[in-house]
């Protein structure tokens, strides 16, 4: 059995943050404005807060990148082996947990 989507509202389809929304103007019909309101939820309003704080942030921690980079340039990076070992055997008690 195939049901289609037509007609009703796939969520990806919705636009985030809300800042891309348009602010429309009223035209009175008749000699009457409108009382339209849009209200957003609490939620909603902490969802957009969060995707501007993100948006915000670099995409990449750049300073970190160009310390690694200076130090494997001058060959002064030291890769710790114990420590490497160390993470993958707590990464593989963990993923054996789960």
């Amino acid at each position: 059995m195939k049901i289609d989507s037509f007609g009703t509202n796939k969520i990806n389809n919705i636009p985030l943050p809300l800042d891309n929304i348009k602010k429309k103007t009223c035209i009175p019909i008749n000699n009457k404005v409108s009382n339209d309101k849009i209200n957003i939820s609490k939620k909603g309003k902490e969802i957009v807060k969060t995707f501007q704080i993100i948006k915000s942030l670099p995409e990449t921690r750049e300073n970190k990148i160009d310390s690694l980079k200076t130090e494997i340039k001058n060959n002064n990076y030291i890769i710790d082996a114990q420590k490497i070992a160390d993470k993958m055997i707590k990464n593989s008690l963990d993923e054996s947990i789960i």
